[in-house]
């Protein structure tokens, strides 16, 4: 955890998306409906991480007091996990990730954040697990420029240097 909750909750649905990338098999049967939940209350938690964030920044005075934080938890999760849908086990390529950052910046701007302080804080909390020239993406090592990047079956092979670059913060 950080002092930026906007940037913690935005790491949260990175590490989330990331976790699929790594493990996408394991991904399609967590949302398997023909499988029971061997851990509901864990299934539970996961959401709630995502809900304290959202009480977080509004404690901060990042969201607006009128902003529900399970709604704008339950709309931040539908992000990470459609991203994660359709780049680890569906038709998009991994540059498809390059959208999450605009659709979470305005979805935090619409719940009251300012525009510049939120971009920053959703560029930082996201790249730092899905930039590729960072450590923590896709197969848990630090790629080299030329690191292939899983693909959903039968799809072109992505590799780390065509990735357009979020642009670097200070």
């Amino acid at each position: 955890m950080t002092p930026d909750p906007v940037r913690d909750l935005a790491a949260l649905g990175a590490a989330y998306l990331a976790n699929a990338l790594n493990s996408p098999d394991l991904y399609r049967v967590m949302f398997d409906a023909g499988f029971e939940l061997e851990d509901a209350d864990a299934a539970d938690e996961a959401l709630h991480c995502l809900v304290r964030a959202v009480e977080r920044a509004k404690t901060a005075g990042r969201f607006r007091d009128d902003v529900e934080p399970l709604e704008l938890a339950t709309q931040s999760w539908t992000i990470g996990h459609g991203l994660a849908s359709l780049v680890a086990t569906g038709p998009l390529p991994h540059q498809a990730l390059t959208h999450a950052v605009p659709m979470l910046t305005a979805l935090f701007i619409s719940a009251g954040d300012d525009p510049a302080r939120c971009r920053r804080s959703v560029e930082h909390g996201w790249g730092r697990y899905l930039r590729p020239d960072l450590a923590l993406m896709i197969e848990g090592t630090r790629p080299s420029s030329t690191a292939k990047c899983p693909g959903p079956p039968n799809s072109p092979t992505v590799h780390a240097k065509h990735w357009p670059r979020l642009p670097t913060i200070e």
